[in-house]
Parts: C-alpha cells; structure tokens; sequence
C-alpha cells in the first residue's frame, strides 16, 4: 500500500542528492502545504533538506508537522537499511485457533509498510518483527521482553509466507501476526523492527 511519504522517499532515493548534514530544528511550514510531496519541494526550495538524509532527519524529528499533513500515518520510523510505516489499524481477531500450541489464542494482526532504503537487497521474515513494551529503560532498549512475531502474511492477499527479498528502493506490505496474552494492551506495546544492524520502535496505536 503506497503512501504519499513512501513515494516520496522512493523519488528522493532515486533523485539521489549530493552530501549534507541537516541542521534546522525550528521550521515554518506555511500553511498552504498540504501534501509530503510540496513539503520536500519546500524544505529542498529552502535550502532546509538537501540529500536524503536530511530528509529522514528532518521526518525524524518532526513526526507531529507530518502527522499533521498525513493524518493516515500512524507511525514510521528508519534503520540503516529500512523505512517501516504503519498506516492502518492493528487488526484484533480476538480469540483463534493457533496450530502451533493446539488451542486457541489471542491474535493481532500488525500492517506494516516495510522500504528498503539500503544499497543492497534485504531479506524480510518474521524474525524482523517483535513486540516490545512502549516504555522502555534508557540504555537498555536491546534488552527487554519481547514477544516475536508468529509469521507474516502478505498484506494485499492474506497468504502466509515465510519471507520477502526487497530490492533497493522496493516497498512491500505486510500483516504481521501476534499471539499475545490475553491481557496485553496495544496501546502499552510498539512494533520493533531488526535490520541486522540496526532496530526502530513505532507506535501501533495513533498517539
């Protein structure tokens, strides 16, 4: 499921810029702008964002301003090798079957847009995804109690399947699905996502 952030991205990866640090931290956005495509075309017009990694800085840092422009965004985040986007609700099936423990469960579905921002095909499986909780120790996030995914199924068909190549500046969509304890709460818990090299935490739940 594409989105106007996704595409956009896709294109600056594509445009390729030169190199740069961002900088701004107080920018403002006039009100006219209404897309993420006129807000890069601002922030690049303006000197503010000059390569991609000014950008995702900026996106970073700024998560209310593009909320704001995309209500439909959830929460995103980046690793070094991935954006990851979630813009649809956590799906809760209640109680299901689950042949792995022979009885039933309490399943979530978690979708999620995954983009390989890296120079090098990635691999996607369910042993990218976890849920960890929303507050975390400082100094101490790698170490938590997580609870991993069960498998992945793609988002447009619902298939299970075991994992996904992403080529460079390739999007994929994806359910991830969960059997937590029946008294987990969504709003306690966030969606990590491993790299390999690198991890990020984004909300499932609007904030």
């Amino acid at each position: 499921m594409k989105n106007k952030i996704l595409l956009v991205l896709m294109a600056v990866m594509i445009l390729c810029f030169g190199s740069g640090a961002y900088a701004a931290t107080d920018v403002q956005i006039p009100s006219n702008i209404k897309t993420i495509a006129e807000l890069t075309e601002y922030l690049t017009s303006k000197g503010i964002v000059k390569t991609y990694d000014d950008l995702r800085n900026y996106l970073e840092s700024n998560k209310a301003t593009i909320q704001k422009i995309s209500p439909g965004v959830i929460d995103y985040g980046f690793t070094v090798r991935f954006y990851t986007e979630i813009n649809k609700p956590t799906v809760d099936n209640g109680l299901k079957y689950n042949a792995i423990i022979d009885k039933k469960a309490q399943e979530w579905v978690v979708y999620v847009s995954v983009l390989n921002v890296g120079d090098d095909p990635q691999e996607i499986s369910r042993e990218n995804f976890a849920l960890v909780p929303h507050l975390l120790e400082t100094d101490n996030e790698l170490y938590v109690l997580s609870l991993g995914a069960d498998y992945i199924v793609e988002a447009e068909t619902g298939n299970i399947i075991k994992n996904a190549v992403l080529q460079k500046g390739e999007e994929k969509y994806f359910g991830v699905v969960f059997h937590p304890d029946v008294m987990s709460w969504k709003e306690n818990v966030k969606l990590r996502l491993y790299d390999g090299k690198d991890h990020v935490d984004i909300n499932i739940v609007k904030k």
